[in-house]
């Protein structure tokens, strides 16, 4: 009995034991399919992600690598058990053995190797191929064995920075064009922060101060000897609003005085600015000079109108004492028309004599000259003839100012002298007005007996209708007469006028 007892416990120790082997058994297989799945889920990821990942045994073969090198050209099957430093273009082969035989873990591990690959259908031609370019990071794998670590191999991951390189080649290379392009500018330009600091200038520049542009960097704006000026004017230019500026300064520079355009423009968030100065010493002498040559020959030309002046008066004097010595009444006639030919000259001199730096003169002056000679000379008497001056203010260049005086003068004596005969009454009208952009108009008219009938100022020999028509040439104006109710002139002319 006692023994059967003990047969059935046996039997259920043995069913308890059969059943915990049971659970366990199955505790792993659903484990061992948790990690299936999970492991399933890894080399779906790894053979999803851009970067190619590998894993290598302790001879460095390749025991894993990921779908993305087939973007080179390989299959990842025919690459098992080959070297990694195969895939690795010779030239940097030296240097890619510690990627493919890496023990070290953690921080110690390599990281971030650049190196090139060979894509599959290129590794027989390196000569003028492109080659991807990579960043590599590999790193030691370890297991325990009998209480030690034991390396079995190395694991790794390369990021494709092809595009990167690229697009950092072509900014290595836009730099270079434009520092040889700043190098090359004959003006000085300079980079420096809003904390007076250089960040970099171009040659010309530093050969100024016998200096070399890596001299500059991270030096304070002014350490080059420049005066106190060109560090205050910085200064101010980040204080204040405005983004960029223009302005003369003047520098001394190994104890000369420099002159300079100078020109500044902030730029990443008004953090730093670029200056650019051209020297303008050259152009300021050559100013200088050209200002006193000009102030010689405004001298000058003042001096030829003040002579002329003078010898236009002593011929006034002359014909005056003429006049005044007793004359026949159409000589004494001649004379008074000569006087106001040579008045309407004179006048225009001294117009220009008080304008010297300008080709332009108030015309409405001229006429207002005009008729005050006149009266004092008793050749318009205001009682007998009424005037009505009607003259726009302008400014009428020197040269279109001559002909069209004479012309007016050549007018209005016209007037007076044949158009009111024996103290005839009457009223004279002159009027000078900018019809549009292109025209200007003078009119000279009168009430007073007009034109002979049968004379005609075109075919005329007088020698006043003969001046109007060639000095009307001058200007390219066209005169035309109009001879009822009296007498009407009009000169029309092109318009170099310009209203005040």
């Amino acid at each position: 009995m006692e023994g059967m007892r003990k047969s059935i416990h046996s039997m259920n120790s043995l069913q308890k034991e059969i059943y915990r082997y049971q659970m366990q058994v199955a505790e792993l297989e659903d484990k061992t399919s948790q990690l299936q799945v999970e492991n399933q889920y890894l080399l779906t990821v790894l053979n999803n992600v851009s970067d190619i990942v590998y894993r290598l045994d302790k001879n460095g073969n390749i025991t894993y690598i990921s779908n993305s090198i087939q973007r080179y050209g390989y299959d990842p099957r025919t690459l098992l058990g080959t070297q990694l430093l195969d895939l690795i273009h010779p030239e940097d082969r030296k240097s890619a053995i510690y990627i493919a035989k890496e023990r070290r873990t953690g921080e110690r591990r390599a990281r971030n190797k650049k190196l090139r690959l060979i894509p599959a259908d290129e590794s027989d031609q390196l000569i003028g191929i492109i080659h991807p370019v990579f960043l590599f990071s590999s790193e030691g794998l370890y297991r325990m064995e009998q209480d030690e670590e034991q390396f079995t191999g190395t694991h790794g991951i390369a990021k494709d920075i092809t595009d990167h390189e690229s697009v950092k080649e072509e900014l290595l290379l836009a730099r270079d064009r434009l520092q040889t392009i700043l190098d090359t500018v004959p003006g000085n330009i300079s980079w420096i922060s809003s904390d007076m600091s250089y960040l970099g200038v171009n040659k010309n520049l530093a050969a100024q101060f016998d200096k070399s542009p890596e001299e500059f960097i991270g030096a304070k704006a002014g350490f080059e000897s420049r005066t106190s000026e060109f560090a205050t004017l910085i200064r101010l230019f980040f204080k204040a609003d405005s983004s960029r500026f223009e302005k003369e300064v003047s520098l001394l520079q190994n104890e000369v005085i420099k002159h300079y355009l100078f020109a500044g423009q902030k730029y990443k968030n008004d953090r730093a600015a670029v200056f650019v100065s051209i020297d303008i010493s050259k152009l300021k002498q050559s100013e200088e000079r050209t200002r006193v040559v000009l102030n010689e020959k405004v001298e000058l030309l003042q001096e030829v109108h003040h002579r002329v002046n003078n010898n236009l008066q002593i011929l006034m004097c002359l014909l005056d004492m003429q006049v005044a010595s007793g004359v026949h009444p159409e000589m004494q006639t001649f004379f008074m028309s000569f006087q106001c030919r040579i008045w309407s000259m004179l006048t225009i001199h001294e117009l220009v004599c008080r304008n010297p730096n300008s080709d332009q003169v108030p015309v409405s002056e001229y006429f207002e000259s005009l008729f005050k000679f006149y009266i004092s000379k008793g050749f318009l008497n205001p009682a007998q003839i009424s005037v009505n001056l009607d003259v726009e203010i302008f400014e009428v260049q020197v040269s279109q100012l001559v002909p069209l005086g004479i012309i007016a003068n050549e007018l209005i004596c016209n007037a007076l002298q044949h158009g009111f005969p024996d103290s005839r009454p009457g009223c004279l009208d002159v009027k000078l007005h900018v019809k549009n952009t292109n025209d200007t108009e003078l009119t000279v008219s009168d009430d007073g007996v007009g034109i002979p009938t049968g004379l005609d100022m075109k075919t005329s020999d007088t020698n006043g209708f003969q001046l109007i028509g060639s000095l009307a040439e001058q200007i390219e104006g066209t005169v035309y007469w109009d001879r009822d109710q009296g007498t009407q002139f009009r000169l029309e002319f092109p318009s170099d006028l310009r209203e005040q």
